[in-house]
C-alpha cells in the first residue's frame, strides 16, 4: 500500500503545484466576498478533483493492467484511491481550519461559524469523491464525467443556497436548533457519510473484480 501512496503522489505532484495558484485565487475571492462557505467548498473539490484525475491518468496509461502483473490485488488499486482520497480531504480541512481563523481574524467573522463551515466542506466531498470513484470504476473516468459534475454540484449548490437564503438574505427563517442539537446532527451525517464511503469502496472493489482490463 505504501509503494502505491507514492505512486499517487508522484501522479498528482505536478498537477498539486499548478493548482496552487486556483487555490490562491479562491482564497483570494473568499476574502474579498467575505464568504468563507463559497472558498472552503471550491477548496475541498480542487483537492478531491485530484484523486479523479489521478483515475483518468490511470487508464490513459493502462497501468491498472501493468499493476496486476506486481504483486497486487485488484482490491488493492481500489483501496489506494480511497486512503489517498482521506489524506488529501484531512490535509484540506486542516488548511480551511488556518484559513477560517485567519478570516474571524482579519475580518472580524464569527470564529465557530467559520469553523463550523470549514468541517461540513470538508467533510461532504468525502461523500462526492466516494462516489466518483465508483462511477469512474463502474463506467471509466471519461464516460463518467457528466455524472460526476452532477454528484459534486448538487449538494454544494443545495447546501450553499440553503445558507444564501436563510443566513446571508434571511429570506426563510433560520431553523430553530440548539448549539447541541447541531453537533448532534452534523455527527450523524458525518457518519451517513463514512458509511456511503464505506460502501461506495465494498462497491467499487466488486466492480473492479469483475473487469477485464
Amino acid at each position: 500500500m505504501k509503494g502505491l501512496l507514492i505512486k499517487e503522489y508522484s501522479l498528482i505532484k505536478t498537477t498539486l503545484k499548478t493548482q496552487a495558484f486556483t487555490i490562491v485565487i479562491f482564497v483570494m475571492l473568499g476574502f474579498f466576498m467575505r464568504n468563507m462557505i463559497y472558498m472552503s467548498g471550491m477548496l475541498m473539490i480542487l483537492l478531491s478533483n485530484l484523486v479523479v484525475n489521478g483515475i483518468s491518468l490511470d487508464a490513459s496509461s493502462s497501468w491498472n493492467r501493468y499493476a496486476l502483473t506486481l504483486p497486487v490485488k485488484r482490491r488493492d488499486l481500489i483501496s489506494v484511491k480511497f486512503v489517498f482520497m482521506y489524506i488529501l480531504e484531512a490535509a484540506g480541512i486542516m488548511l480551511v481550519m488556518l484559513i477560517a481563523i485567519l478570516f474571524s481574524m482579519i475580518l472580524k467573522l464569527p470564529l465557530k461559524e467559520n469553523i463550523l463551515t470549514g468541517v461540513i466542506c470538508g467533510v461532504l466531498p468525502i461523500f462526492c469523491t466516494s462516489v466518483s470513484i465508483l462511477l469512474c470504476t463502474k463506467f471509466g473516468a471519461e464516460k463518467a464525467r457528466l455524472l460526476m459534475t452532477l454528484v459534486y454540484m448538487i449538494p454544494f449548490l443545495l447546501i450553499y443556497g440553503v445558507y444564501f437564503a436563510a443566513v446571508q438574505k434571511q429570506w426563510i427563517p433560520k431553523p430553530l436548533i440548539t448549539e447541541n442539537e447541531g453537533y448532534l446532527y452534523l455527527a450523524l451525517a458525518m457518519a451517513f457519510i463514512l458509511a456511503v464511503s464505506l460502501i461506495c469502496w465494498k462497491l467499487s472493489c466488486m466492480v473492479a473484480e469483475k473487469q477485464d482490463l
